[in-house]
């Protein structure tokens, strides 16, 4: 340092071109931050978002920027030694923000609530100061070359990073004017006088920690009466994105074709909900986001999109949302650490905290209450209705009774069961709304979730898991009760082996429609029948939309085939073969036993 302070270098002369010199850099800046890394970020992970990229920018974004554009000047105006200095730290970070973004990208893991281990990845948070002070030191030294070529500078760094949005803009530049999916909350809220099937989906609730929760609370028994359990169920996934289709078409994604291939062939053209509507049932579905546009318009909505008691609506909640992502990207370490704050997030936290919202109502809660509110059964025709709440899932922000914790709590099994109650009780509230409306002895109700947890509520042993490599059987684990119409008792148990994508041939036959689904009626399975049942621990982002199915990469994806009940360790083997291959020594086996065997893929 003491080098580079020393060297007889010509200060540069900045006089009336002071301001101009500073507010360059700025405003390359803010697009970095408002502009540039955001559309990166959102074309990579355009599932994520309810909003097209420039309803987004548009909502709020100019206004941050004309605020951010008048400290900009201001600053530009103070002495000519501080202007030098703040030319060079503006280049400087200009300049890291680049290479952050771009070149130190490390992998933190998916953002589920699960907080991140920074223990873990010291060598590369050291890394990320080393660069950006390098970066800092280097241009001090050439202070003067730098205010000499700072206008080439910085549009080769704009460039670099048009370049950079370029591949991901190829194949998803229809995200950046989509239109939000919406669907009248009357739409979903209507039911039928006289037919119903109710699908509620609480995201990663498992099967084992229902009969956790049973146990440690008799009296659930009373309050699912009438429905069965089905204890020895699979998902195909461990995780959302590759889990909803697989359930909704009974087929689940096996990389034969390109997972924007799945999606716009087998999801949006021989799903439930479009085959329903093809068969005059109402379907309508309310999830996450990113499935909403593999639907026929009026079919999906989103929870998370209605009115929410003072909260942040729409897109300029997601703009909050994307610029938090964006300052994670572009951080080095240790303020990526403030950035995430385990999953309580910058901006949205500081939001929430200017609005008073420590202790307001979460989305899908405030939506089951709005739901349960304007329900009405006045629809002519049949209804199918699938509701899916990100609860239990992390981050652990819920309480039994479904108040907002001050805070996000760690995930441990207290505090998931805790979470996890809390999403029974929304699904009860919807059941109880049923009986007010006098349509649930003819109404069947399915409360599923669509996999499980990484936490273990089974009987299996750590040790014995890891022996097997097979930490991720709890993940395969989900939720399944289902209220057939007309059926009346107590809360029982069916130990049949069956699988989530079983679900659209059930209820396809709830409603005696002639659909041909993959899979089977779950209530065709004898509980002591053979049926062997396949789990892909395979979870994509929408960051790899077009790699996935384009490479041998998924031929890679652990398979697992469980033989038996899922929840026994000694129940699952590793294929040893891709799924094709297993496939056809099925087929084969099946024709030379004369025997119509269980699809294994599924």
């Amino acid at each position: 340092m003491t080098f580079c302070m020393n060297r007889q270098q010509p200060i540069p002369t900045y006089g009336s071109m002071g301001t101009r010199k500073s507010v360059a850099p700025s405003f390359v800046l803010l697009m970095q931050v408002l502009v540039l890394v955001p559309a990166q970020v959102f074309l990579s992970n355009g599932g994520e978002f309810s909003h097209g990229y420039l309803n987004i920018l548009g909502s709020v974004a100019w206004t941050v920027w004309a605020c951010l554009t008048l400290v900009v000047f201001i600053a530009a105006l103070l002495p000519l030694r501080l202007q030098i200095v703040l030319h060079t730290l503006l280049m400087s970070t200009v300049l890291g923000v680049y290479v952050q973004s771009q070149v130190l990208v490390w992998d933190y893991g998916q953002f589920d609530g699960t907080p991140i281990a920074w223990s873990d990845f010291c060598s590369r948070g050291a890394l990320d100061i080393l660069v950006w002070a390098g970066i800092f030191v280097l241009l001090l030294c050439f202070r003067a070359w730098c205010a000499t070529n700072s206008s080439r500078i910085l549009t080769l760094v704009v460039a670099l990073h048009c370049v950079a949005i370029l591949p991901v803009l190829k194949s998803n530049y229809a995200l950046l004017l989509r239109e939000s999916p919406s669907v009248k909350l009357q739409a979903i809220t209507d039911f039928s006088p006289q037919k119903n099937v109710v699908l509620v989906v609480l995201d990663a609730m498992q099967g084992p920690a229902f009969q956790k929760l049973l146990d440690q609370e008799p009296s659930l028994q009373d309050s699912f009466k009438d429905f069965i359990f089905f204890r020895n169920v699979t998902s195909s996934f461990p995780s959302t994105l590759p889990s909803v289709p697989s359930f909704l078409t009974g087929q689940a994604y096996d990389g034969k074709k390109p997972l924007r291939r799945y999606f716009e062939e087998d999801v949006r053209e021989t799903s439930l909900p479009t085959q329903l509507e093809k068969n005059g049932v109402k379907a309508r579905i309310a999830t996450i986001p990113g499935f909403c546009p593999y639907f026929a318009s009026g079919v999906c909505g989103e929870t998370r999109r209605y009115p929410l008691l003072g909260r942040p609506d729409g897109a300029e909640r997601e703009f909050l949302e994307l610029i938090d992502y964006t300052l994670f990207r572009i951080s080095p370490q240790f303020i990526k650490q403030q950035v995430y704050h385990d999953e309580a997030w910058l901006l949205q936290r500081l939001d929430r905290q200017s609005r008073s919202m420590a202790r307001t109502v979460d989305d899908g809660v405030a939506f089951a209450k709005e739901f349960v509110a304007q329900a009405s059964a006045n629809s002519p025709t049949p209804t199918f209705k699938m509701l899916h709440f990100l609860f239990p899932h992390p981050p652990i922000r819920l309480d039994a009774e479904c108040n907002l914790l001050p805070r996000n709590e760690k995930l441990r099994p207290e505090t998931y069961l805790r979470q996890a109650r809390c999403g029974l009780k929304v699904a009860l509230d919807i059941v109880e709304t049923l009986r007010r409306l006098e349509i649930y002895e003819q109404s069947t109700i399915i409360i599923a979730a669509d996999h499980g947890t990484r936490l273990d509520f089974g009987t299996n042993t750590a040790e014995l898991l890891k022996s097997r490599k097979l930490t991720q059987i709890s993940r395969a684990l989900p939720l399944l009760l289902i209220k057939p119409a007309g059926h009346q008792g107590k809360l029982s148990v069916n130990e049949a082996a069956v699988e989530l994508a079983d679900l659209p041939r059930t209820v396809a036959d709830a409603f005696q429609l002639p659909i041909s689904f993959p899979g089977e009626n779950v209530f065709s399975v004898r509980p002591d029948a053979s049926r062997q049942r396949v789990f892909r621990d395979f979870s994509f982002r929408w960051a790899k939309w077009d790699e996935v199915g384009e490479s041998d990469e998924f031929s890679s994806v652990p398979t697992y085939i469980i033989d038996g009940n899922a929840c026994d360790a000694g129940a699952w083997r590793r294929a040893p073969w891709r799924s094709y291959v297993l496939d056809l020594t099925v087929l084969l086996c099946s024709i030379l036993s004369g025997r119509v065997t269980e699809k294994l893929i599924e």
